[in-house]
């Protein structure tokens, strides 16, 4: 795929490093995902003019079950995206969002025997991080995919199955995996709360990593030399600035307050072992940036609170970090796009959690097409993308062009092309005029220099 969807008018698919009948196979299925499923019809779609749905299902049940197609050739084209949107969408940063999210398959275990408990449920944890611009907070490209299933973690990083470990333990390896890959800018691994462990920072510290996790406000820190107390006590303390207006939903917008302090935990770490005990593990002080983000409504009604640390250096403004921070909603779009607003991974019929992993990846670079789509800025891909919205039939604020709709609008444009590939126009608007739509079809004549 090019660079820069700014600059250029044609896209290119990155393929893996298989042979040419596979590489031809995986363009096709990334093609076949540019479309937005319902639950009720989640399997894999035939491209318009490309034969039947069965056919395709059939092949791709093939190339998953293909012992050649492995998660980490699948995972190289996607690196390879990631690594060209690096140099061409980042400033000075690569943001590197990791979350997790519960794939739930309840009613599928007589099809996928490889399920783990989760809570109520049963299926597959997933861990997946996500690169976002500096720049703009836009999503890039999926970098690295851990699944969790009972025979261990299906992961981008290995092509064997990896035995399972606590999540944070994971993350720590997948952290050392994307610095191998050597991007050209510094990572800054973004946590949500799940990254509060100071074991875990001080290890990401030593190594010379950068990470913002949100930490929780009864924490225990020294601010300077004083006393050790809890960071919601040290809060009361901080002086706040207003920032940027931010919006916290579609309706509803917040103005952002900012206050850092630098603060030192001297605290020891605790381990939970796999007997359930807690292992005391003592370390030396870590200082740390402490950042306190503020969104209020504009009565000054208090509406969310972040604690943020970070071990990025001060020529990073603590504002910058606040804004990174609020981006991290990203990766939970993605999450959504892929489990109910448009590929409804949960419905996938792939009996084996390597298998809905392979399929997963392919997805990924289905999505990378569509935020290309979504984020550039030149006049001809504005153009194209109101031609998306349109067809997609949805209604949209204006100004907004929504992943799902395009997903939508970009199915539709290939059934489209393949209606002009085998038709004329003439012989589509005389096909239509067996429907109602005689004023319609008479303003396309016109359009087209027919006579109505």
């Amino acid at each position: 795929m090019t660079a820069s969807g700014s600059n250029h008018a044609q896209m290119e698919i990155s393929v893996p490093q298989l042979e040419p009948r596979l590489k031809k196979r995986y363009k096709k299925l990334v093609l076949e995902h540019l479309n937005t499923n319902s639950e009720l019809a989640a399997g894999l779609r035939a491209l318009p003019g490309e034969g039947k749905a069965f056919a395709s299902t059939q092949g791709a049940y093939r190339y998953y079950d293909n012992p050649e197609v492995t998660l980490s050739k699948l995972a190289q084209p996607l690196k390879q995206e990631g690594l060209e949107f690096i140099t061409s969408e980042c400033q000075d940063y690569a943001l590197i969002v990791h979350d997790w999210s519960d794939l739930r398959y309840d009613k599928q275990s007589l099809r996928k025997n490889d399920q783990i408990e989760l809570g109520r449920h049963r299926g597959y944890e997933m861990q997946s991080s996500l690169l976002v611009s500096d720049r703009s907070g836009m999503p890039l490209a999926m970098l690295s995919l851990n699944l969790t299933a009972s025979d261990g973690i299906h992961s981008t990083e290995a092509d064997q199955v990896l035995e399972r470990q606590a999540p944070l333990d994971q993350l720590s390896e997948t952290i050392t995996y994307l610095r191998k890959e050597e991007f050209p800018l510094p990572l800054v691994h973004i946590i949500d709360r799940e990254g509060d462990s100071i074991f875990h920072m001080r290890l990401w510290d030593a190594r010379g990593d950068f990470f913002v996790t949100r930490a929780n406000d009864y924490r225990y820190a020294r601010w300077e030399q004083e006393r050790r107390s809890r960071l919601s006590e040290l809060g009361r303390e901080l002086e706040f600035k207003p920032d940027k207006v931010v919006d916290l939903t579609a309706q509803v917008q917040a103005q952002a307050f900012v206050a850092s302090q630098r603060v030192i935990f001297t605290d020891p770490a605790h381990r939970r072992l796999s007997n359930n005990k807690r292992k005391v593990i003592p370390g030396e002080p870590l200082a740390l940036r402490w950042i306190v983000v503020q969104l209020r409504s504009p009565d000054e009604a208090l509406l969310a609170e972040w604690y943020l640390l970070t071990n990025l250096p001060e020529s990073v403004s603590a504002s910058r970090i606040a804004e990174w921070y609020y981006w991290r909603w990203t990766i939970e779009s993605m999450h959504k796009l892929i489990k109910s607003a448009g590929l409804h991974i949960e419905q996938w019929q792939q009996r084996s959690a390597a298998a809905t992993a392979k399929r997963l990846l392919v997805a990924a670079m289905a999505c990378i097409v569509v935020w290309q789509v979504q984020r550039a800025d030149s006049p001809k891909m504005e153009s194209f993308r109101q031609l998306l919205l349109r067809l997609s039939g949805r209604q949209i604020r204006p100004g907004q062009a929504p992943a799902p709709a395009l997903f939508s609008g970009l199915w539709r444009l290939l059934g489209v092309l393949d209606a002009l590939q085998n038709y004329d126009i003439k012989e589509l608007l005389e096909l239509a005029s067996v429907l109602p739509l005689g004023p319609l079809l008479d303003q396309i004549k016109l359009k087209q220099g027919f006579n109505p």
